[in-house]
């Protein structure tokens, strides 16, 4: 028999995620098993037109310290993942899109979480002239020849942000330069 979920209880909530104790038929013991669902998200790899990578520097309480990352947010329940990557985009960087391309939607963590994020390549997008910027988000522009250097650990380390910029290489639409 094929396990399938017989159950669910909401058993802590907050306006950011819920913890849901998840009953499973055919489950070795009577124990539930336990998932966090939380909105889905998304990330945008976005190049400039002068062949410039966008990415932003923030705090994260959840580890404790500044990371470099896509732009990226939560998706409204009134917006399309698109709408929600244009919107994200401009917020956090001041640029827009008047193209933005769907790469793929990941699972964010199989084994916990309930969300998934949208992955989207953006090119050529443009400044927005004096347009605000979310608080406390560094806007980090970072030049072609810099590219290799700053899409890997220990610059980047945020395991999704890789997987969308794994997306945007793997389907020819963001070519890295040679070494």
């Amino acid at each position: 028999m094929e396990p399938r979920i017989t159950g669910r209880k909401n058993v802590f909530q907050t306006p950011y995620f819920s913890l849901v104790a998840k009953t499973i038929s055919g489950h070795l013991d009577d124990d539930p098993f336990y998932a966090i669902e939380a909105s889905d998200y998304l990330a945008v790899v976005a190049v400039t037109e002068n062949d410039e990578l966008l990415l932003v520097r923030q705090y994260r309480p959840a580890v404790e310290d500044f990371c470099l990352e896509l732009p990226a947010g939560t998706l409204d329940t009134d917006e399309s993942p698109t709408e929600a990557a244009r919107r994200e985009l401009l917020e956090e960087t001041g640029y827009i899109a008047d193209e933005i391309r769907e790469l793929g939607c990941l699972i964010t963590d199989s084994a916990r979480l309930a969300n998934r994020m949208w992955c989207f390549f953006a090119p050529r997008v443009r400044a927005v002239a004096n347009h605000p910027r979310e608080k406390g988000i560094e806007l980090v522009v970072v030049p072609r020849d810099r590219w290799l250097e700053t899409l890997r650990p220990p610059a980047l380390r945020h395991g999704l942000h890789l997987g969308a910029l794994y997306l945007a290489v793997s389907s020819g639409q963001f070519t890295l330069p040679s070494r």
